[in-house]
């Protein structure tokens, strides 16, 4: 099976596009939008860990994804959803996205769920 007939489930990726400063000359607050609606695509978890940091304890979950070649993604990207073709929500939002790689007929992303 090609890796292209892998990709069952559809993603949507935001990207920031972030304009505007705070009074300081800073970053203002993320504008995170639509960057991709139903990127074909394929999921899985690849291991889970607990965070500590001070008092918290967070929950973190690496998944990687595989999407078609030459899809403009970046790391500074984030996916916001995973669905099946019928619209059923498998994974929710947001995702950061870790590291993109790029092989001989898709890409793999690695992408971390807190």
């Amino acid at each position: 099976m090609s890796a292209r007939q892998r990709m069952r489930q559809r993603a949507t990726v935001e990207r920031q596009m972030q304009t505007n400063r705070d009074p300081f000359g800073g970053k203002g607050t993320p504008d995170w939008r639509p960057h991709i609606d139903d990127l074909p695509c394929f999921i899985w978890q690849t291991s889970g860990r607990e965070a500590t940091d001070g008092e918290k304890t967070v929950a973190v979950n690496d998944r990687r994804m595989i999407v078609p070649l030459d899809t403009d993604v970046t790391t500074l990207d984030r996916i916001a959803s995973v669905t099946d073709r019928q619209g059923t929500e498998l994974y929710a939002g947001p995702m950061r996205i870790e590291s993109v790689a790029r092989r001989s007929d898709h890409m793999e992303l690695l992408i971390e769920a807190v």
